[in-house]
């Protein structure tokens, strides 16, 4: 996706471990490993990239309803109807 992973000098994961809230918890070694990132960091970054090859994001938009139909996407979102090829929501 054109993420510069091997700039940002992340932290490598070889560990797992997945706790309830009740407190239990499992472990697992990760054999092929992992890295640790931040979830804002890395959205904040793929808008950025997607913004730089012409992609229209919108924030802040509440969505009421998706419809697809012949190989389009209506999205109705903040009062306005969108038609588009392809919709990815996050």
């Amino acid at each position: 996706l054109g993420l510069p992973l091997a700039n940002w000098q992340l932290p490598i994961i070889k560990n797992l471990e997945v706790s309830s809230p009740k407190g239990t918890t499992i472990s697992a070694k990760l054999p092929l490993g992992g890295i640790g990132i931040s979830r804002h960091f890395l959205d904040n970054e793929l808008v950025q990239i997607a913004r730089n090859e012409g992609v229209t994001v919108l924030e802040k938009h509440t969505v009421t309803g998706i419809n697809f139909s012949e190989n389009k996407f209506t999205i109705s979102a903040n009062q306005k109807t969108y038609e588009v090829d392809i919709c990815v929501g996050s």
